[in-house]
């Protein structure tokens, strides 16, 4: 896999495994952005959904932002930044 300056994500860290997101991180270059978003938005329909992805998906959780942290800078981010607007969560970084 090359190198890339930008990894943006919409919605796809919960499916995937740490040393995956870790693996991904490591191939941003330096001073490369990594941006997610997550909508956390909490209703009947995410519920059901949320049951129908435990059947469904080989692999499925909702990660803490202190758990996000540590994988990035494990990863080799630095200047990781979390914030949360309404019902949607936002992790940013910058590779080091």
């Amino acid at each position: 896999m090359s190198r890339v300056d930008l990894l943006f994500g919409l919605g796809i860290l919960e499916y995937l495994r740490p040393e995956d997101i870790m693996s991904l991180v490591e191939q941003i270059r330096p001073s490369g952005v990594f941006l997610s978003f997550d909508e956390r938005r909490t209703s009947l329909n995410t519920a059901l959904h949320f049951v129908w992805q435990l059947k469904q998906l080989p692999y499925y959780k909702k990660y803490r932002e202190g758990e996000l942290r540590s994988m990035l800078a494990a990863a080799g981010s630095s200047h990781v930044v979390t914030f949360r607007d309404g019902d949607n969560s936002f992790v940013t970084s910058v590779s080091a």
